[in-house]
């Protein structure tokens, strides 16, 4: 009996795992998304930037330091929910009291923080190429 619940155990840790990995890169795909509509809305206050005198490595910068803060801020409140619901729910859903793991505030926080990045990587690029004049001419 107890064979078996260590197996069944290790494969509810896989089936676990395969669906966080597919959750984050969800959350990843939805936050470049988001970047990319963002970068698309923007063209001409970004085209203004370049005119002005920001270089390439500036925009491409701040669109990650945007992106880094959604992180910040998404695995934060992720966690607090999280953590409120499986305290308060937990001991009647289960049947087992829950208590809230300090150190995965910071794994959730760095974790949302770095899906974040990865996902605004390529719309941050392309924001930094494009080309003030153009984009002007566009609007």
């Amino acid at each position: 009996i107890v064979s078996t619940q260590i197996k069944t155990n290790q494969l509810m840790n896989q089936i676990s795992l395969i669906i966080l990995i597919i959750i984050l890169i969800v959350g990843g795909i939805s936050i470049g998304n988001y970047m990319w509509a963002n970068v698309n809305e923007r063209k001409k206050e970004i085209g203004i930037l370049r005119m002005i005198g920001f270089p390439r490595y500036s925009i491409y910068k701040l669109l990650l330091i945007k992106a880094v803060l959604m992180g910040l801020t998404g695995g934060l409140t992720g966690y607090v929910v999280g953590s409120l619901i499986a305290y308060f729910l937990g001991p009647s859903l289960a049947g087992m009291h829950v208590a809230p793991i300090p150190i995965l505030l910071l794994y959730s926080t760095l974790l949302a923080a770095g899906i974040s990045i990865l996902g605004s990587l390529l719309p941050a690029y392309f924001a930094s190429r494009f080309e003030p004049y153009s984009n002007m001419q566009e609007i």
